[in-house]
């Protein structure tokens, strides 16, 4: 709320002008527009945040281009890092390109015009595309990053983005990209390779080439431009304006440094980002940036902070050679037209806290019942309810902790409140990659709030997916998802559990919220394919975020539980979601976790719960969110579901399982107290 709040009063200060041109584009988003002048044409290169975007998605990038900075022709997309390498699997972030006469190959020295195209992907990663045309197609002539943080003398404690080159008037090329520290580097004449004399030294005292520049309350998205033989590098601030980003430059007689510091050239326009470009085009300079007051205006949400707008407005340097501040305009008319051009229908638009009130008033369960179902051993734990029905009766499967791993019990009821244990489903086993491991839950139910709750059969058998594991102790870690399968259900008969997890930390394409363990599982059929797929599963795992947003901070981020998804036609073979995690709330250390999925009328629930949640006066609790389409998740921020109050879960009230039968919700979820004491316990609508 408070981003939205920024971007509207920034909003209102904009200036209306004719003559403006902003937004450049009124049929698509663009962000992180590189703007650089080829003969007598202006070419923008910018990012392409997409019209249903969130989280910074994006996966291609155009290129438009204009003679007279008024109308701007689209060129197409020109490079798919997505497609076209090996290497990028997320984020195609902030692109530069720039051109040069090279060698044509290492064998032949003609020289020839060729494009260089220097972008980000995955948020950590600088790689370099090669044409000989200015709208492509480009290619990757290395197969690889040009830049990661493993690179010698690199250093960058957050995203590693941003690449931005700036080719002087002797020729030399220059590389500067990064967040919190300017990494710049010395391009050889090839463009693709560069100097490794010079710059900070390694471990062993060897030089790396790369060298550090000073640019006090630099952030993120550096720039170079030369004016009267002066060189200036801009970047954004973040830190003064609740991360909304102003634009601030340095001035230096060397490219390399040193600088000094002459401030704001341009207020923070209301967006979570800025990035920019300054070039002279015709006699008159300009600045390039974004901002997301179209993507706010068509109903964006919080998301149109990931659907931004192209913008440029004049720049103008004052005599001593200070930069001017800049005024940004806004053309009333073409804001209009892309903001009618690019309202998303509701199916994509974010599910408002007014939507999800009458979700809340369905599922909320006042009256506690108080525990149901608990181990018949006192020193036991149980946990991790899954409730279906079959044949007229009820069943849950819940696992349990005996102070050596987790095993999967299953017990039957005939009215959702008596329960009676029938006995082990999921035991140990003796030298297998989940012997000491293994948590059940259902799969494939019928989902359709008020529905039959039945489990759905797939390939003639009931499927379970499973938390297993090798270790002994509790969740010992790593911990990965196995599938298990039985031809019947409602009797305590061991499944059959799959020789191999069908989701691992250990995973080639495993990502970072995962890569220290996973947990509880929930697998559903996707019947109308919205995801493009049959299957899909949400499970939480731990992982360390990449990074921590704090100014002058060299520490590396924080690990806390977070909700994934994957993707499947068999469940068998899993594709992960690329921009994992789909729900979770970045603070160090909480948990954000066990989904339970059900359709309440067109939207999607997910039941979920958190732990060690700072703005709570108790440690866990159970809550919701809502989706249009299965992958973009709003939290509901009203009243907790299930929360501590009673002597039974006075330290934890977690982990959700929840059905509607003939008018009544009834939500089974874990109570821990204060004595250590675990079960399965039960609240209910009346």
């Amino acid at each position: 709320m408070k981003k939205l709040i920024i971007c509207l009063t920034a909003l209102a200060m904009l200036t209306g002008c004719s003559r403006s041109i902003n937004p450049i584009l009124t049929d698509a988003y663009a962000a992180d527009p590189s703007a650089i002048v080829f003969g007598d044409t202006l070419f923008v290169y910018p990012s392409h945040d997409q019209n249903a975007g969130i989280g910074f998605n994006m996966e291609d990038y155009h290129c438009y281009y204009t003679t007279d900075m008024k109308h701007f022709t689209d060129g197409g997309v020109i490079f798919r890092p997505l497609e076209q390498t090996t290497w990028v699997k997320n984020r195609a972030w902030g692109p530069q390109c720039v051109r040069k006469m090279v060698p044509k190959s290492a064998t032949d020295s003609t020289r020839v015009m060729r494009y260089f195209f220097y972008y980000s992907g995955n948020a950590g990663e600088i790689g370099v595309a090669v044409s000989d045309s200015p709208i492509g197609p480009f290619e990757d002539p290395l197969g690889k990053p040009f830049f990661t943080t493993d690179t010698p003398g690199i250093y960058c404690d957050r995203d590693f983005i941003d690449p931005h080159c700036f080719i002087d008037d002797d020729g030399q090329a220059y590389l500067f990209m990064g967040q919190n520290t300017v990494n710049a580097v010395k391009l050889n004449d090839d463009m693709i390779s560069y100097d490794h004399s010079g710059g900070v030294l390694d471990e062993n005292g060897n030089e790396t080439g790369v060298y550090h520049i000073d640019a006090p309350n630099f952030f993120e998205a550096i720039c170079c431009h030369k004016y009267n033989g002066r060189y200036y590098l801009s970047y954004a601030n973040p830190y003064d304006t609740d991360h909304a980003y102003e634009l601030e430059y340095c001035i230096s007689d060397s490219p390399l440094g040193p600088y000094e510091h002459k401030g704001k050239f341009m207020d923070a326009q209301g967006n979570f980002t800025n990035e920019h470009s300054i070039v002279e085009y015709k006699g008159q300079w300009w600045v390039f940036y974004h901002n997301a007051y179209v993507g706010v205006a068509t109903g964006g949400g919080d998301q149109a902070f990931s659907r931004r707008s192209m913008c440029a407005d004049r720049l103008y340097y004052n005599e001593d050679g200070t930069i001017r501040m800049v005024t940004a305009t806004r053309n009333n008319r073409k804001f209009r037209k892309a903001v009618k051009t690019l309202t998303l229908p509701k199916f994509y638009q974010p599910v408002t806290q007014e939507e999800m009130q009458p979700v809340y008033e369905q599922v909320s369960t006042p009256v506690k019942q108080g525990i149901v179902v608990k181990p018949e051993n006192p020193e036991c734990k149980a946990d991790s309810p899954s409730v279906f029905r079959h044949n007229g009766k009820w069943y849950m499967t819940w696992i349990m902790f005996d102070g050596k791993g987790y095993e999967t019990w299953l017990s039957e009821s005939d009215n959702l409140l008596e329960w009676t244990t029938l006995g082990k489903i999921m035991s140990y086993t003796d030298d297998t990659w989940d012997k000491f491991q293994k948590a059940g839950y259902i799969a494939l139910q019928d989902i359709e709030w008020g529905g039959s709750y039945e489990m759905q059969q797939y390939d003639g058998k009931y499927w379970m997916s499973y938390l297993g594991g090798c270790n002994p102790g509790y969740e010992t870690e790593p911990l990965m998802i196995g599938l298990a399968s039985s031809d019947t259900l409602g009797e305590p008969v061991e499944w059959e559990c799959g020789s191999a997890p069908i989701l691992s930390p250990m995973d080639e394409d495993s990502q970072w919220f995962e890569e220290r363990t996973q947990y509880k599982s929930c697998i559903i059929e996707d019947k109308d394919r919205i995801t493009g797929h049959r299957f899909v599963i949400y499970y939480n795992a731990k992982g360390q975020y990449p990074a921590v947003y704090e100014r002058h901070s060299k520490t590396k981020g924080f690990v806390a539980e977070r909700i994934g998804m994957a993707f499947s036609d068999d469940l068998k073979h899993w594709e992960r979601f690329r921009y994992n995690p789909v729900v979770a709330f970045e603070d160090p250390g909480t948990i954000t976790g066990d989904p339970q999925i059900q359709k309440i009328g067109d939207l999607y629930v997910m039941f979920y719960f958190r732990a060690f949640d700072p703005s709570r006066p108790y440690q866990a609790y159970n809550s919701f969110a809502c989706s249009r389409d299965l992958i973009h998740w709003y939290s509901w921020e009203g009243e907790d579901l299930i929360y501590p109050s009673e002597p039974c879960d006075n330290l934890f009230a977690h982990k959700s399982y929840v059905v509607r039968w003939n008018g009544v919700t009834y939500h089974f979820y874990c109570a821990v107290n204060e004595e250590g004491e675990r079960g399965i316990a039960l609240a209910t609508s009346e």
